[in-house]
Parts: structure tokens; C-alpha cells; sequence
């Protein structure tokens, strides 16, 4: 859906408290927000919360600005972000973006191939020493496909730092796969 589309349906829900035209605003990020949270490997019962929060967030956010703000797009993933790290706080757990490239070469795979693998992910990647935002810029890219500069527009960074992300993660993940294949 275009960003003219888009903004009417904020600007219709946020001026008329027209809830259906936020349905259908939600609707637009319904798959990738979702996506994003099961990403994180949160218990479907969790998920569903998490969920839930993401779009009471979205709603409080346009009822209280002024105006609608020009990206929709990076709006709804902050707030799915922001939530994410929320609900691992609450549970004194670290949220992780774990992706190994070597399983992921091809961007174009089914979301549901990737979730089915996502525990092996998980494992291999632990103690890989990625930071946050490396995993979160890997992720987005490899995981689902962002071009570089849809990453900077969404994680509010520089092309250039989205793209320094990227080669530093991979540089990281190619050593601790060089480690991992030493030990065997």
C-alpha cells in the first residue's frame, strides 16, 4: 500500500476515531510485525501479547500526535522494536536477532521455512558475539529481505552505518563459523 494511502487511514482514525480505518491501516503491517516478534524466538503465548501491545501502541501514538507522522512504515517497526525489547526486559532475558547467513544465501524463502528453522538459528548463534544492532540489521536483511536503504530508513541510521552492520556481522558470524569447524 502506498504512503497517500496510508496517511489517509492515520489521519482518518486519528481525526474521526474511525477504528475501521485503522483495521485497515494495521492490516498493512499485520505480517511483518508479526514476523518480526516470532523472529525472537517469544512463546506463542507471549507473542500474542507482545502482539497486542504493538498495535495499542500505534493507536495511542496517532491519537496523541498532532499529525501523522511522514514514515508509517518506520513508526510501526520502532514500536514493534521498542515492545520486543520491553517484553525481554521484563523478563530479565536478552533479546536476541539471531541469523546465521550460511542457512539463510537465499532472501527470497518462505517466512515459514525460516520459522521452522529459527530454533537451529538460535543455537548456532549463540555466543557469537554480535551486538544488538548487528543482529537487527542482519536479520532485516537476510531474514526479510530489506534493501540497505529501507534498513536505514527503518532503524533511523545512515545507509552507510546500516551497511558497516552488515559487513562487521557477517565478519563476526564467518569467524565464529572458522571457530566452530576448529573444534570439530
Amino acid at each position: 500500500m502506498d504512503q497517500i494511502k496510508l496517511h489517509r487511514l492515520a489521519n482518518r482514525f486519528r481525526t474521526h476515531n474511525d477504528h475501521n480505518a485503522f483495521r485497515e491501516l494495521y492490516s498493512c503491517f499485520h505480517k511483518r510485525v508479526w514476523f518480526l516478534i516470532h523472529a525472537q524466538n517469544i512463546p506463542e503465548i507471549h507473542a500474542d501479547d507482545v502482539f497486542q501491545e504493538v498495535s495499542i501502541g500505534l493507536a495511542r501514538y496517532l491519537v496523541k500526535q498532532p499529525k501523522t507522522p511522514d514514515n508509517l512504515k518506520a513508526l510501526v517497526y520502532s514500536i514493534t522494536r521498542n515492545k520486543i525489547t520491553d517484553y525481554f526486559r521484563r523478563r530479565k532475558e536478552q533479546a536476541s536477532f539471531n541469523e546465521l547467513e550460511e542457512t539463510i544465501s537465499d532472501k527470497r524463502r518462505c517466512p515459514a521455512r525460516i520459522m521452522e528453522s529459527r530454533d537451529e538459528f538460535h543455537k548456532l548463534m549463540a555466543g557469537c558475539g554480535l551486538s544488538s544492532s548487528q543482529r537487527e540489521t542482519l536479520v532485516l536483511h537476510y531474514l526479510m529481505g530489506y534493501t540497505l536503504n529501507e534498513i536505514a530508513e527503518l532503524t533511523l541510521v545512515s545507509r552507510d552505518t546500516a551497511k558497516s552492520r552488515i559487513y562487521y556481522g557477517k565478519k563476526a558470524l564467518t569467524a565464529y563459523l572458522q571457530r566452530e569447524r576448529e573444534r570439530v
